[in-house]
């Protein structure tokens, strides 16, 4: 079997993955591991959009 490097492996899978639906943002080669990120799990564009809040009543601060 030839060897493949590993950026030709990484090429290979990004078509894959783009193939049957998920496209990659990036990807990283480390030696012989190779890393991808997919569009679906990056950061939201505000950084807000996770947080939860509590839209309960307001505390009262007492003037002293």
């Amino acid at each position: 079997m030839a060897k493949v490097s590993a950026e030709q492996r990484a090429l290979n899978a990004i078509v894959k993955f783009e193939a049957s639906g998920r496209p990659v943002s990036s990807v990283t080669i480390n030696g012989k591991e190779l890393r991808f990120e997919f569009l679906d799990e990056q950061q939201p564009a505000n950084t807000l959009d996770r947080k939860e809040f509590n839209f309960g009543k307001a505390k009262k601060k007492q003037l002293t």
